[in-house]
C-alpha cells in the first residue's frame, strides 16, 4: 500500500501515477535538449577551428626546412584556412601567432622588398595584436621584436616603443 501511494505521488508523471509527463517535466526535458544541441554546435565548431588550426601550423613548420618549399596551392589554402580562423575569432592570439608567422615567411621569401614590406608589416602588426590579448607570453615579444627589425628600422622602433608601452600599463 505505501508503494502504491509513493508511485503515485511522483512530481514529474501526471497523478495517479499516469505515464503521461507534466508540463514542468516537459519544460525541463525540452531546456536540457536545448542545452545539448547547443552544447554540441559549439564542440563542433570548435573541433572543426582546432582541425583547421593544426593543419595550418603542421604545414606552416615545414616551410622552408630542408629542400621543401610550399606549391602556390598549397599557400593560397594555409592563407585561406588562416583567414578562416580569424574570422571566426579575430582575437585569439594563437591564430594572430600563426598568421603573424605566415605573413613573415611571405616576406622573408620575397626578392623584392616593395612586395616584402607590406608581408613585414603585417607580421608585425598581427603578432602585436596576439601579445595585446597574452601579454605574458615572452616569446611573442621576441618574435614581435625580431619581425619588426626584418620590416624596418623605423617599424621596429615603432614595436619598442609599444612593448615599453604595454608594460607600463596596468
Amino acid at each position: 500500500m505505501a508503494v502504491e501511494a509513493h508511485a503515485g505521488d511522483h512530481r514529474f508523471t501526471g497523478a495517479g501515477g499516469s505515464a503521461r509527463p507534466t508540463p514542468a517535466a516537459t519544460g525541463v526535458a525540452l531546456a536540457a535538449l536545448g542545452l545539448a544541441v547547443t552544447l554540441a554546435w559549439q564542440a563542433a565548431t570548435l573541433f572543426r577551428l582546432d582541425l583547421a588550426f593544426t593543419a595550418a601550423e603542421t604545414e606552416l613548420s615545414f616551410w622552408g626546412r630542408g629542400e621543401y618549399q610550399p606549391s602556390d596551392a598549397t599557400r593560397e589554402t594555409v592563407r585561406r584556412e588562416l583567414d578562416t580562423l580569424l574570422a571566426a575569432a579575430p582575437d585569439q592570439p594563437d591564430y594572430l601567432t600563426l598568421a603573424a608567422y605566415h605573413a613573415a615567411w611571405l616576406a622573408y621569401r620575397e626578392d623584392d622588398p616593395t612586395v616584402a614590406r607590406p608581408y613585414a608589416l603585417q607580421a608585425v602588426d598581427k603578432q602585436y595584436a596576439a601579445q595585446q590579448n597574452r601579454p605574458a607570453y615572452r616569446q611573442g615579444w621576441a618574435k614581435l621584436v625580431e619581425y619588426s627589425r626584418r620590416a624596418a628600422s623605423d617599424r621596429g622602433a615603432l614595436a619598442q616603443q609599444r612593448l615599453e608601452a604595454l608594460r607600463a600599463s596596468p
